[in-house]
């Protein structure tokens, strides 16, 4: 039996971070409300998690997650006109469906 990759996000130290992500992911699938970009992502994680919380904690968190396959990175190409756009806006974000089954597991549980 292999281990389940994407179940890691539910047993690694920075639990409660990659919760709120997912737990935002999976509400915005549920209102059919698709990808989500890093600067709007930053922005919920400062309101929901911890004004504190920075680019550095993001970028860490969201390949974590593309890594263990829960979200699903797309590259977008557009006219860019500065490196921080680059940075910020180039790369969509959305959950994957095998993550969304989780999601609702883990939703089901604790209701």
């Amino acid at each position: 039996m292999d281990k389940i990759l994407q179940a890691n996000y539910l047993t690694v130290g920075n639990v409660e971070r990659y919760r709120t992500i997912m737990r935002y992911f999976y509400k915005r699938h549920r209102q059919m409300q698709g990808a989500s970009y890093r600067p709007e992502l930053i922005q919920m994680m400062q309101e929901n998690f911890s004004l504190e919380y920075g680019e550095i904690e993001m970028d860490q968190d969201l390949e974590s997650l593309v890594i263990w396959g829960n979200l699903q990175k797309q590259q977008e190409f557009f006219q860019i006109r500065s490196i921080e756009e680059y940075r910020n806006k180039n790369s969509r974000y959305q959950i994957t469906e095998e993550d969304n089954l989780v999601e609702e597991m883990v939703y089901q549980l604790l209701n």
